[in-house]
Order: structure tokens, then C-alpha cells, then sequence
């Protein structure tokens, strides 16, 4: 029974064991994977609102020269419409065509609302719900169709889940539900065809002062029936004191692994398509759980690393503030730019970071429109949007022989979504500029692949797979006339064998399998199923063959 119990806790110490390094690592093809509906390039928070207009075009040219692709930007209800139905864009103006002139995409928080939409008591309050959902419905719809397309992505409030930005009520989740259904339907009829909007659940306090946290604030929702009313969720992903490194998962840990619980609170819900954001993602260098300006480097671009590898389901990762607004401001300890303009070490190793924005990481990667495209996607010849109201990120077709999409991409494999149909043309598919391993027909150094079919129909296509690690590039050309049409990829990444637990996971097995099988010989024996082990009889003892003592 010992050989027993000493297998048994191997084989628990190997299972503890790889949940602990494996816990919410995904390889990005196993369904259901999240389908983004951006690129995850770089991105940051900003509060571009009272910057000087004159001043904006040089701040937003500051955050290209650092890389971002998105900021995160608050457009207060309250300053845009002071008035029932009175609109004042000046500002909001000034800020989107700052960032559009330098091609970084607004990420809108609308919330904030005007003390006519609130209750009577509640104009004090930070923020407070609207006294009336539709006029808020007003205000969102009227904010897309101002922009025409050139906002794409609204998130709609921000902590509901805390007292102070809920009228200095409790909040509830039913309450921020129906509010979240009227924003929703008003965003997605306000958008310009056929451009997409997506509306991204409001970031949730993890652990705010009489509300609920946020993961039981995100549980309530889902029970409540929100589901269809947004597209990405929103969480704030605080690496705390603790190494990027640190793998235990629990709801009251302060660290980037927490992370994991949103992702499986959504399959739990069925909803493990869409992406999770982490609308605030940093290590304090100073306060209570600071780190030091250093280590913060270091712990940011290591868990965006470890994230880009192991989590395909995360989308973007908003880095917490681009500046400090002085020194008692709650985002100076994770500014990239202090109250003083000075610029925290992490802004430079994030800056040199963004130049490997161009390679997608496992997961999936969208195909993009002519707006909007991924890093790691290039289009030769002419290509047209189509389908964006039938799936998640849409699709892209050409009829032009030679027409060519590119994807580059760090994984062990890769799936192209192509279209089969009769109106599909042959492809020419090349991986790392030679053909696919192992594939059928090939023409020179590349590999033919034939796309036309009877039914016309979307199929993930599994173009590579096996191979090494490091950056790879797969092209696909259209060689004859047809239709090429592309629905985005899955970079897939093979789980790594972890030998040690591997191996204590066999060695406990045999201690358990030889403990059993001494323990039912005993007891086989003991209960005479099998005869006794009789001594061996070595015959009688011989006579006189002791040596005689000499005298």
C-alpha cells in the first residue's frame, strides 16, 4: 500500500504540476479560439482632452514614434452634449484627426454623463447612470455617425461595477445590462457600411469599494443575458509585486495569471470566441506594490511576450498611461511619462518592442479591410471587402491574377481561411519562399494549390505545420483568373512537453501498477488461492563429514 500512496502522490504532484505551467496556454487552432476583431499591435491609454488642440498633432506624432498603433481615449458625454440634442465637437474633433493623421486608431470610451441625463442627487458623483437608457442610445449613435467610420471601436462606460462611477449606488449587473443593450443596438445601427463597429464591454473594477469584483460583476452579466451585446471584454490586468512568471491563478492574486480567469469564465459561458483586452496592463515602478523603474521594463515586456505566446485568445494589451497629469495622479506609478516629462525606461523598451508588431503570434489573425489591417498582413493588387456582417472580422477577395496576401507570422503552424467555390481560381502557396512540406502538386518553388468546388464554402486550411521556431512568412498568389478570397489565419503553437512531469507522471504509474501487483499476490496468497512458498528440503545432514581435531 505504501508503493501505493507514494505513486499515486507522483502522479498528483505531475498533475498539479502541469496545471500550474499549463493553466489557459492554448495553441490557438482548438475551438473554440478567439476570433479578433483588430490586430494586437501596440496600444495605450491616453487622456488627449484637455491637451491644447495646437499641441496634439506633436503629442499623437510622439505616440507613433513610439510605436502605438491604438490609444485608448475617454469622450466624455458630459462635454459633448452639455445639452439635450446640443453637440459641441471641437474637441473630440481635434483629437481623432490628430491620431488618424499619424494612423493610430482611437479606441472610444464613452461614458461620463451630463448632469441633465442624471438622477436628482447624483451630480457630484464621478459618473452616474443615465436617468433615461435611450438618451445615452442618443449619444452613441450620434457619436458613430459623426465620425463615419473613422472610430471603429467604442467601449461603452467604465467601471460600473464600482458605487463611485454608479451614482454612489450599488451597482448591478442587470442595471449596466440594459444600459450596455441600448448602446449596443445604437452603435451597430449608427456605423457606416460596410464598415464594422465593435463595442467592447466596459473595463470592470478587479476589487472596488461596495461593488461587486469584477469577475462576479462579469458572471452576472453573462446571467443576465448580455451576451450578444458586445464584442471583446475588458479587464484590468495588474502584475502587482509579483515576477510575470508567477503562474498561480486565484481570483485574489494581484498578478498577470489572474488574467486567465476571464478566459475561462467565457468558455464556462460558451463564449470563447470572442477576445479578452487588457484595457490596463502594467507593473507600478513605485507605491505600495511598486516594482522599481527597472524591473517595471523588464516585467512588461516579459509578460507581453509570455502573453503573445501562450495566450491566443488575449487581443490587445493597452499599456496603463502614456503620461501623468502630476504626481498624485493614480497612473503616475504607471506613466511612460512622468509629471515632470520625464520619460520611464519601460517607454524606450516598449518603442523598441513595436518593430516586431509585424509578426503575428499564435492565435488568430484577422484579415482586415482597407481601413484597418493587421501588422502582419500584406496585400499585392486589388483587393475588395466583403461579407464584414456575416463573421466576426469579415473577408477580403481579388479577382486579379498575380493579387497576393502575405502573412508573417512565430508559431510551429499555420491556417489559412480560403474559399472553395466554383468562381475560385488555383493558388500559388510558397512558405519561407520554397514550397509547403510534404505538399501535392507543385510548380517551381512553389506549391498549387486548387480551390474550385461545386458549393462555395469558407474552409480553414492547414497550409504549415511542424515547424521550428522563429519568425516564418506563407504567401498566396492567384495564378490563373478566378476568385482569390481570404478570411483571415490561426497561427497555431505546439504545447511544449514538459519531460520532468512527464516522467514522474510514468514513474508514479509503475510504483502504483508493481504496488498493486505485490498487494494482490498477498492477498491471493494469504486467502490460499495460491499454494504457500514451501522451503527448500536440503536432505538430511551427512555423517562424520566434520574434519577430525588434531590433538
Amino acid at each position: 500500500m505504501l508503493a501505493v500512496l507514494v505513486g499515486g502522490l507522483m502522479i498528483g504532484t505531475a498533475a498539479a504540476s502541469d496545471d500550474y505551467l499549463h493553466r489557459g496556454i492554448e495553441t490557438g487552432e482548438t475551438a473554440p479560439y478567439a476570433l479578433h476583431p483588430l490586430g494586437r499591435e501596440p496600444a495605450v491609454n491616453v487622456d488627449l482632452w484637455d491637451v491644447p488642440p495646437g499641441d496634439l498633432p506633436r503629442e499623437a506624432e510622439r505616440l507613433r514614434e513610439a510605436g502605438f498603433r491604438y490609444a485608448r481615449q475617454t469622450f466624455p458625454w458630459a462635454e459633448i452634449e452639455p445639452s439635450p440634442d446640443a453637440f459641441d465637437w471641437d474637441r473630440a474633433d481635434a483629437i481623432v484627426a490628430a491620431l488618424g493623421g499619424v494612423g493610430i486608431q482611437p479606441i472610444a470610451v464613452l461614458a461620463v454623463s451630463p448632469d441633465w441625463a442624471r438622477e436628482p442627487g447624483a451630480e457630484a458623483a464621478v459618473d452616474a447612470a443615465p436617468l433615461e437608457l435611450d438618451a445615452f442610445g442618443v449619444y452613441v449613435g450620434a457619436f458613430l455617425e459623426h465620425f463615419g467610420g473613422r472610430v471603429g471601436t467604442v467601449q461603452v462606460w467604465d467601471h460600473p461595477n464600482d458605487p463611485v462611477r454608479w451614482g454612489g449606488e450599488a451597482p448591478s449587473a442587470v442595471d449596466y445590462g440594459a444600459l450596455l443593450a441600448v448602446a449596443a443596438n445604437a452603435a451597430r445601427s449608427a456605423a457606416p457600411a460596410p464598415a464594422p463597429v465593435r463595442v467592447v464591454l466596459a473595463e470592470l473594477a478587479p476589487a472596488p469599494d461596495g461593488g461587486a469584483t469584477d469577475l462576479v460583476f462579469l458572471d452576472a452579466l453573462y446571467r443576465s443575458g448580455a451576451r450578444p451585446f458586445f464584442d471583446v471584454v475588458a479587464a484590468v490586468v495588474d502584475g502587482g509585486a509579483r515576477s510575470p512568471f508567477d503562474r498561480r491563478v486565484e481570483p485574489e492574486r494581484t498578478n498577470l495569471s489572474r488574467t486567465v480567469l476571464f478566459r475561462e469564465l467565457m468558455l464556462d459561458q460558451g463564449d470563447g470566441e470572442k477576445p479578452v483586452w487588457a484595457t490596463h496592463f502594467g507593473w507600478a515602478a513605485g507605491g505600495p506594490t511598486g516594482v522599481g523603474a527597472a524591473s517595471q521594463a523588464e516585467f512588461v515586456v516579459t509578460g507581453l511576450d509570455r502573453a503573445r505566446e501562450e495566450w491566443p485568445w488575449l487581443g490587445l494589451a493597452v499599456a496603463w498611461a502614456w503620461a501623468a497629469d502630476g504626481p498624485e495622479d493614480p497612473a503616475a506609478d504607471y506613466a511612460l511619462v512622468g509629471p515632470g516629462g520625464t520619460e520611464a525606461p519601460l517607454l524606450a523598451e516598449l518603442s523598441g518592442r513595436a518593430a516586431s508588431a509585424d509578426v503575428a503570434p499564435p492565435g488568430w489573425v484577422p484579415p482586415g479591410t482597407r481601413g484597418e489591417q493587421p501588422l502582419a498582413l500584406a496585400y499585392d493588387g486589388q483587393w475588395s471587402d466583403v461579407g464584414i456582417g456575416e463573421s466576426a472580422s469579415g473577408r477580403r477577395t481579388t479577382s486579379q491574377v498575380g493579387a497576393a496576401v502575405t502573412v508573417r507570422f512565430t508559431g510551429s503552424g499555420l491556417n489559412c481561411v480560403l474559399r472553395y467555390g466554383p468562381r475560385s481560381g488555383p493558388v500559388r502557396v510558397t512558405l519561407d519562399g520554397g514550397p509547403l512540406p510534404g505538399s501535392g502538386e507543385r510548380a517551381g518553388d512553389a506549391s498549387l494549390l486548387y480551390l474550385d468546388r461545386f458549393e462555395a464554402l469558407d474552409v480553414p486550411v492547414a497550409l504549415a505545420a511542424g515547424l521550428e521556431g522563429g519568425e516564418h512568412e506563407l504567401r498566396v498568389e492567384l495564378v490563373e483568373p478566378g476568385e482569390l478570397t481570404f478570411g483571415g489565419a490561426v497561427v497555431v503553437r505546439e504545447l511544449p512537453t514538459l519531460w520532468p512531469v512527464v516522467v514522474l507522471a510514468g514513474v508514479g504509474a509503475l510504483v502504483i501498477f508493481f504496488g498493486l501487483r505485490e498487494g494482490a499476490y498477498l492477498f491471493a496468497q494469504r486467502g490460499n488461492f495460491l499454494p504457500r512458498r514451501r522451503a527448500v528440503e536440503l536432505g538430511r545432514p551427512l555423517d562424520g563429514w566434520q574434519p577430525t581435531r588434531r590433538a
